[in-house]
Parts: structure tokens; sequence; C-alpha cells
């Protein structure tokens, strides 16, 4: 404060005028900030309804998953052109295990991870 006292005109402009550099770099982390809180809100917003209702049961819409692997040339290019394709399969015996697998191609004959054996949702 005794600074204050002896200061200049031009000595209080540059004292404010970092006050002023200080101020809206403040602000601006806290817009930052705060654009990040509000973008959580919606997403949460959004996830929350879904919590609140009872599951439906769907149909399923395909009969078989098959082992998926990046390096298979093939099922890659079907994942990369329709990614809902993708499963994570976990065996109801084994939850510990878990495989990735794709929605088999009809008229293919590979292995199955799982088979829809009925026509139950």
């Amino acid at each position: 404060m005794k600074q204050f006292d002896q200061f200049g005109l031009a000595e209080y402009y540059q004292t404010f005028e970092q006050v002023k550099v200080d101020l809206e770099q403040k602000i601006q982390e806290y817009q930052q900030m705060y654009d990040t809180v509000l973008r959580k809100l919606m997403q949460i917003r959004e996830i929350l309804p879904s919590n609140w209702s009872d599951f439906s049961f769907e149909p399923v819409l395909f009969s078989c998953i098959v082992p998926f692997n990046y390096t298979d040339r093939e099922k890659t290019l079907r994942y990369v052109k329709n990614p809902s394709l993708y499963v994570r399969y976990w065996d109801t015996n084994d939850l510990a295990t878990e495989s990735r697998g794709i929605i088999r191609e009809n008229g293919s004959n590979e292995p199955a991870l799982w088979e829809n054996t009925s026509d139950k949702t």
C-alpha cells in the first residue's frame, strides 16, 4: 500500500493493465471450466431418462455372432462400413471372459460365439 502512495499516473496505469490481463486469463480459464461443466450436464441429462424407464424386450435382429479380430481384413472392412455390427460378447457361464465379435454374414459357416436358437426376444 505504501508503494501505491508513491505511484505516479503511469505506474497506476501499468499496475491496472497487469491486473486486467490477469483477470482476462482467469475469465478465460473459468469460461473453459464452465463450458466443460455445461457439456457434462447435457450429457447426463440425456442419460438420466433411460435410467428411469424399465427395460423392454426387442426382437434379436441377427442370428449369429462370430469371433472378430482386427487382423481379419474382410471383417474389419465390414466393421468400418457398419460399426453397429461389432459386439462385445461375454459368455453368461463365465463373465470373466470377454470376446470381440461381429454379426455373421448370411451364408458364412464360421464357428459361432453365440447363436440365436429360439425365436425369443
